[in-house]
């Protein structure tokens, strides 16, 4: 699984879990609905987003960036680097 789509992933889980939209979580972070709608959807699975980016994504969702890659996915992907 490449690295945009385990973001796509848990972007999503974290959306539902928290019952927000991606119009919600981009008036909370900042981050433009359209790069939230290109992670979710991985319009273009050759972009490397920025860190500030998902620091922003965090920051709308009350979470660190620590919570939010911690995940099994996100260590899969630590492993085959």
């Amino acid at each position: 699984m490449t690295i945009n789509k385990v973001l796509a992933l848990r972007l999503q889980q974290l959306c539902r879990e928290k019952n927000i939209t991606l119009h919600d979580l981009a008036r909370r972070s900042g981050v433009s609905l359209q790069t939230l709608q290109i992670i979710i959807h991985n319009k273009q699975p050759n972009r490397n987003f920025h860190i500030s980016t998902i620091y922003k994504i965090c920051a709308g969702l009350h979470i660190s960036m620590y919570s939010f890659l911690n995940t099994p996915e996100f260590d899969a992907l630590r492993k085959n680097l």
